[in-house]
């Protein structure tokens, strides 16, 4: 799961999505200038960004029995399926498929 630390002034702000893949950061950082921009407190964009789940087949974590599968097949294209390729290369784990 993608987890960051944002700097908002003198905020840090620990944020632990439930979105798999670091190539969702671009999505999480434009999250959380647009709650800075409309004055949502950082607490708040904390907790909006953590409680969102995906359940739209995108950067999506689904557990069935021990297994583990990520489920980022909306829309696929080349270019987004290279990075889901990539990612699955950085996860840890004693087998991937």
């Amino acid at each position: 799961m993608l987890a960051v630390t944002i700097s908002m002034g003198e905020t840090e702000l620990p944020i632990a999505t439930k979105l798999v893949g670091d190539y969702n950061l671009p999505n999480v950082l434009a999250a959380v200038a647009l709650g800075h921009e409309f004055d949502i407190t950082a607490d708040a964009i904390k907790m909006a960004i953590e409680s969102y789940r995906p359940s739209n087949s995108r950067s999506q974590l689904v557990e069935k029995g021990s297994n583990k599968i990520i489920l980022d097949a909306y829309n696929a294209n080349p270019s987004s399926m290279k990075l889901a390729i990539e990612n699955l290369a950085h996860i840890k784990a004693d087998k991937k498929y």
